[in-house]
């Protein structure tokens, strides 16, 4: 579902007559213009308007197909009669030129928050929202917002009353607090990750890349600063008349902006979308032709050499190292692993995840923890790991594929597991050439599709690359992984082995939603260039993730080698291409199906 948070939606308190007052016409041209232009994603909220927001969302889209749009809206305040209201004073001390006929109570109890989401829906008009947000804790008691709003927020996703939850605010460092809690799966944050400043960058976005929690700006134009090519003197920033060094750094990057052949609007839309925590951004709007210039802004080009530019000058911050270890496991031979009977003797021990952090996670990466059994126990350790150690943001655990009842019992028992991200099965030790195109594993792998899991595909060369890209035309819904690359052969390029598992390769790639996994090359890593340079030019860096797969390099002695051969082939790819492939690949693709919507199983 959060993967339909790609691109812009649209804020709705213009709808609310935040500063100025909007008809109902005016209001509806406004979401007419937004769905004509292909928006399906609207976030609102009591606050705005003391309701009308809501209202006039909810009248919109009373005719439109349900399935086909996405709802946030947000809790904490309720809104609450105000028996001194005299008739003819507007909620201005609020910035909504409404009959201030309510008033706004605090309370993030689970009573408060049930309370104020009833009343949301029943103006929205709506059985459900998908995405719930604690507004402005930070504003009333944010020790109370993290106490009690946090934990009421995921009783309803855990219940399946919402799809996600989140916080919005406008103070990074309770944004970067709220996410430290690693509960949430959006934060919310307005005005403090734009183009004019970025101090979201150094409290909140390395807090959320740990948690693997996503970021979605509201405010980039911060008031009307950046919404200018040319930042007059008189700009607003904050809601206010904009300091005089504000208003000069502004310039300084529109002429770098013009420089570049493009203008400070445009650049200011794009900025906060290039970061991978970043699904999309909430553009608000209250006249039909702003949504539209603000859409065909985002869909301009903007020369990747001006970021490069503005980071250089110091107006922007360069990127932080992050890293995600995307395939790493642990196992006790004394509780099942019957395949290391064949191991070398450095695997038939017990790996445990203290050994792993030490030997892959030493520089402050986070990991995935992956199937290693084809057990329901072999999950079970995994999770208790991974709820022990805020390194780990999930399991790739086992489901019972072969089974389609026992998979959707599985499923049901896991709606309520936040840890655990996909499923895989060890194919390559299947005696069963063709497991994945068997009937009950595609039955049990649509489930998985319906209930928003990963699917990872092990060792697939040469027996079950085929097979990959036959799932992936039967389910289009589900992501897949190709662990390891597929497997290339040792043998390298020109070799009949080689040529034949690129070819298998490329079949898989044609389809989108697979993706492939850079570890697990050991035997291949002589051949490493080649085979990671086959795969970009396949997958492309959005769809290329890494992993160290450790402890399988222990078997040799290789980690170091490994860790030293891979990491010098990604330093030598393109920041951007970096980025993707070392962190934001992985959290693009596990995160929206962290926490299940409960959806099918």
């Amino acid at each position: 579902m959060l993967r339909r948070l790609a691109g812009a939606g649209l804020g709705c308190a213009g709808l609310g007559n935040l500063h100025r007052p909007l008809d109902d016409a005016e209001a509806h041209a406004v979401l007419q213009a937004a769905w004509d232009s292909g928006i399906r994603s609207f976030d609102t909220a009591p606050h705005y308007g003391l309701g009308l927001s809501e209202r006039r969302l909810g009248r919109f889209l009373a005719d439109k197909p349900r399935e086909e749009f996405i709802v946030s809206t947000k809790v904490g305040r309720l809104l609450v009669p105000d028996p001194d209201h005299r008739p003819g004073t507007l909620d201005m001390d609020h910035g909504f030129a409404v009959e201030a006929t309510h008033v706004r109570r605090w309370d993030p109890s689970p009573e408060g928050i049930r309370a104020s989401l009833e009343s949301s829906l029943e103006r929205l008009g709506l059985d459900h929202v998908d995405i719930l947000y604690l507004h402005d804790p930070d504003v009333y008691d944010l020790q109370s917002g993290i106490d009690l709003g946090v934990p009421a927020l995921a009783e309803l996703r855990a219940a399946g009353r919402v799809a996600a939850i989140g916080v919005g605010t406008n103070s990074a460092a309770a944004a970067a607090e709220l996410a430290a809690t690693g509960a949430l799966d959006l934060v919310m944050i307005a005005g403090r990750y734009t183009l004019a400043e970025q101090p979201a960058a150094a409290a909140l976005l390395p807090e959320c890349a740990r948690t693997g929690t996503l970021v979605v700006p509201v405010g980039v134009m911060n008031s009307g600063l950046l919404a200018r090519p040319e930042v007059p003197a008189d700009a607003h920033y904050d809601y206010v008349q904009a300091p005089p060094a504000v208003i000069e750094r502004a310039r300084h990057i529109a002429q770098r902006c013009t420089a570049h052949s493009t203008d400070l609007p445009t650049a200011a839309l794009h900025f906060p979308t290039r970061n991978p925590l970043v699904p999309g951004i909430i553009l608000g709007a209250s006249r039909p032709e702003q949504v539209t210039e603000n859409l065909a802004r985002l869909t301009a080009a903007v020369p990747e050499a001006l970021w490069d530019d503005l980071a250089a000058a110091g107006l922007i911050p360069t990127e932080p190292a992050l890293r995600i270890d995307a395939h790493l496991h642990i196992w006790d031979p004394a509780e099942g692993y019957a395949w290391l009977a064949g191991a070398p003797a450095a695997l038939r021990r017990h790996h445990d995840l203290a050994e792993a952090a030490a030997a892959v996670l030493d520089d402050g990466a986070s990991g995935i923890l992956v199937q290693a059994d084809d057990t329901p126990g072999d999950t079970a350790r995994m999770l208790a790991a991974a709820g022990a150690d805020t390194r780990i943001l999930g399991v790739v655990g086992w489901l019972p594929l072969d089974d389609p009842e026992a998979a959707a019992a599985a499923l049901t028992q896991w709606r309520a597991e936040p840890l655990l991200l996909g499923v895989r099965h060890l194919v390559h030790d299947d005696p069963r050439p063709d497991f994945l195109a068997l009937p009950a594993v595609r039955d049990s792998l649509a489930r998985v599709a319906a209930a928003g899991y990963v699917f990872e595909v092990p060792d697939a060369y040469p027996g079950h690359l085929p097979h990959v890209a036959d799932l992936a035309a039967a389910l289009p819904d589900l992501p897949i992984v190709v662990d390891h690359l597929g497997k290339p052969p040792a043998g390298g390029p020109g070799t009949p082995e080689w040529e034949e598992w690129s070819a298998q390769l490329a079949a898989c790639a044609a389809h989108p939603s697979v993706y492939a996994k850079i570890s697990g090359l050991q035997d291949a890593l002589p051949h490493a260039q080649a085979a990671i340079g086959t795969a970009l030019e396949l997958f492309g860096a959005r769809r290329l993730l890494a992993g160290s797969d450790w402890p399988m390099t222990e078997a040799g002695g290789t980690t170091p080698a490994v860790r030293t051969t891979i990491d010098a082939i990604l330093d030598a790819l393109p920041a951007a291409a970096r980025r993707r492939i070392r962190w934001a690949t992985a959290l693009e693709l596990y995160r929206p199906v962290r926490r299940p919507s409960g959806d099918a199983a």
